[in-house]
């Protein structure tokens, strides 16, 4: 039983990283495409339209890449 905790653990572990990773990435292109254009991204990028294409992971890994990029723009 311990073996298949461990086997269990490492595998959430792996995907958490994994999905940190992806949204790290997306939220990286965010930002250059903000320092390319000079302008406010979240105009430009919306993410509530349903893409028939788009799987529901892709959608999470967006979303919260543009919730971390709003996030970090807020001003005081």
């Amino acid at each position: 039983m311990s073996s298949t905790v461990i086997v269990i653990f490492s595998l959430l572990s792996l995907s958490l990283v994994y999905f940190l990773l992806k949204v790290c990435i997306q939220f990286n292109r965010i930002n250059n495409l903000n320092l390319l254009l000079g302008m406010d991204v979240t105009k430009l990028y919306n993410i509530d339209d349903d893409h028939e294409d788009d799987y529901y992971f892709n959608h999470l890994i967006k979303k919260s890449a543009m919730q971390l990029y709003i996030l970090s723009n807020k001003r005081v």
